[in-house]
C-alpha cells in the first residue's frame, strides 16, 4: 500500500512508519513538493500518483463539502489522527505512539477493503501510562 501523509503530520512519524512497516511505502507532501497544496488537488493527485490512502489531522477534510467530494471521487481512504499542538515533544511522541498502536491491524483492514474508508485513529493517553513509588525490593528477586 502506498500511502501519504499529510504536511500537518509529524515527520517524525513518517520515519518510524518506514521502518516499522517497510513493506509498505510512506511518503509525506514535502517530499512531494506538494505542501500547501489544497486539498481537492493534494487529493486528485496523490490517487494519480497511485496513493491508496492519506493520513491527515485535518478534520476539515471530512466535513467541507469540497474536500469531501473530491476525498470520494479520490477513492483513497482517508485516516485522522490527532494533532498536539499544545505539547510539541510529548505531542509527536503521543502522535507517533497512536499510529504505531493501530498500524499493522489498520492496514490490513485497509488492504482487505472493498471501497475506500474513513478512519479516526484513537488517542493513547500519557496518564496513567505508568505507576511510580518508592523503591522496596528489587523487581527480579535480587539482593
Amino acid at each position: 500500500m502506498k500511502i501519504l501523509l499529510d504536511e500537518d503530520v509529524s515527520q517524525a512519524l513518517v520515519r518510524v512508519l518506514r521502518d516499522v512497516v517497510p513493506h509498505h511505502v510512506f511518503k509525506c507532501v514535502d517530499e512531494l513538493r506538494w505542501k500547501s497544496k489544497k486539498d481537492v488537488a493534494l487529493f486528485r493527485d496523490a490517487r494519480s500518483h497511485g496513493f491508496d490512502a492519506i493520513i491527515s489531522c485535518d478534520r476539515g477534510q471530512l466535513t467541507d463539502p469540497d474536500h469531501l467530494k473530491a476525498l470520494r471521487a479520490s477513492k483513497m481512504h482517508h485516516v485522522l489522527i490527532k494533532q498536539y499542538p499544545k505539547k510539541p515533544v510529548e505531542g509527536v511522541a503521543l502522535q507517533v505512539a497512536d499510529v504505531l498502536a493501530a498500524i499493522h491491524p489498520l492496514l490490513a483492514d485497509l488492504t482487505a477493503a472493498k471501497e475506500a474508508q474513513s478512519v479516526e485513529i484513537r488517542q493513547i493517553s500519557s496518564k496513567d501510562r505508568y505507576t511510580v513509588g518508592p523503591v522496596k525490593s528489587l523487581p527480579y528477586g535480587g539482593r
